[in-house]
């Protein structure tokens, strides 16, 4: 066994001998809605990663949250999976 540093972003179970880093997202997310609601966007959409993956679906879930606490108003067809 070689003495490697490791480090992954978000891994979903522990590393022994390693870390885990974690972005946050939702802070992230709320900050670009401002932004673009600074610039007069009304209509804002978000295309996420896969529905079966879970940090595709934790930041879809993300930006529903960040864009209701902002009081976006969001369709159905505002947030889509994306496939990668």
């Amino acid at each position: 066994r070689q003495n490697i540093p490791l480090a992954l972003m978000e891994n979903e179970g522990p590393l022994p001998g390693g870390i885990c880093v974690y972005s946050n997202y939702k802070t992230g997310l709320k900050m670009v809605l401002q932004h673009l609601r600074q610039l007069g966007h009304q209509r804002i959409g978000y295309i996420a990663g896969s529905a079966t993956e879970h940090n595709g679906i934790a930041r879809a879930q993300m930006f529903r949250e960040a864009a209701a606490e902002l009081e976006i108003p969001l369709s159905e067809k505002s947030v889509v999976a994306g496939q990668w």
